[in-house]
């Protein structure tokens, strides 16, 4: 989707993966995101890398855990342990 796709629009929970996951895809290409996120008045808009991290830090530590986990297995990060930013 992500490599296909001009953009994103998403609806999310705050929780589940593949949503964030493709967030994170859309930004490393460059490509704008509006995020519908649960209980929030507003949209987020997401266009770089430091809009996902911005995004998931207010998120749950198990979200951030799983999505570096898998951005780590997708090697669109670098595998540092512990590690306290995204990027």
């Amino acid at each position: 989707m992500a490599t296909e796709a001009d953009f994103g629009l998403m609806i999310w929970d705050g929780k589940s993966l593949g949503t964030v996951m493709n967030v994170f895809r859309l930004a490393r290409q460059a490509k704008k995101v509006v995020i519908y996120k649960a209980h929030a008045t507003q949209p987020i808009e997401v266009a770089t890398e430091t809009d996902v991290a911005r995004l998931l830090a207010h998120c749950d530590s198990d979200v951030q855990r799983r999505v570096m986990k898998h951005a780590q297995q997708e090697h669109l990060v670098s595998p540092v342990p512990q590690q306290v930013g995204l990027f």
